[in-house]
C-alpha cells in the first residue's frame, strides 16, 4: 500500500493497520488527519479509499453552508446507501449545526450503523459502506467534542532525502 506516495512512513503505518483490520471487521475508525498543507492528506485519503474498495467523495468544508446543504445535496442524493469514503477537506470551517450533527453520527457506541434524525427524515449510516476521513491544517480550529471522536494523524514535514 502506498507505494506512489514518498514519506510519512508512520502515516503508512497507522493506514496498513487500519486496512488490515477493516478486512476482518468491515469498520475503520473516523480519521482526522492534520498537517500542514503539502504534506499529502489528500493522497493519502484517496489511496487509503483505494485499498478499502471504496470511491473518495472529497468535499471542501468552506463550500458547505449548513447541515441542510449537506444533507439534501451531499448525503441524499450521492452517499445515502452507496459504499464510499468521505473526504472532508479543512473540516475546521464546517458550519456549526453540521458539527453538532456529526457528533451524534461519529457516536456509534461501537455499533456499524447509526440513525440520524434530521428535520422529518431518518437518515441511514453503514459504516460498513461508509468511511470517513476529516483533514485540516488547523486542528485547534476544530470543535474539541468532535475531536475526540476522531482518530488523530498527524502529518509531518517531509525531510530533505523525501
Amino acid at each position: 500500500m502506498f507505494e506512489t506516495l514518498v514519506g510519512q512512513d508512520h502515516i503508512k503505518k497507522q493506514l496498513g493497520f487500519y486496512k488490515k483490520a477493516h478486512s476482518v471487521s468491515g469498520l475503520t475508525p473516523f480519521l482526522m488527519f492534520n498537517g500542514a498543507k503539502g504534506l499529502g492528506k489528500t493522497e493519502f485519503a484517496k489511496e487509503f479509499a483505494k485499498s478499502l474498495g471504496k470511491p473518495l467523495l472529497e468535499i471542501n468544508c468552506s463550500t458547505i453552508k449548513n447541515s441542510a446543504q449537506f444533507f439534501e445535496q451531499i448525503f441524499m442524493p450521492i452517499v445515502q446507501g452507496n459504499e464510499v469514503t468521505l473526504f472532508f477537506d479543512e473540516c475546521h470551517a464546517l458550519p456549526k449545526d453540521l458539527v453538532m450533527a456529526f457528533l451524534s453520527i461519529t457516536n456509534t457506541e461501537r455499533a456499524p450503523f447509526k440513525e440520524f434524525n434530521w428535520r422529518e427524515f431518518t437518515f441511514q449510516f453503514d459504516f460498513t459502506k461508509i468511511s470517513m476521513i476529516f483533514a485540516t491544517t488547523e486542528l485547534d480550529k476544530l470543535f474539541p467534542p468532535l475531536k475526540d471522536r476522531l482518530t488523530v494523524l498527524d502529518f509531518k514535514p517531509y525531510k530533505t532525502n523525501e
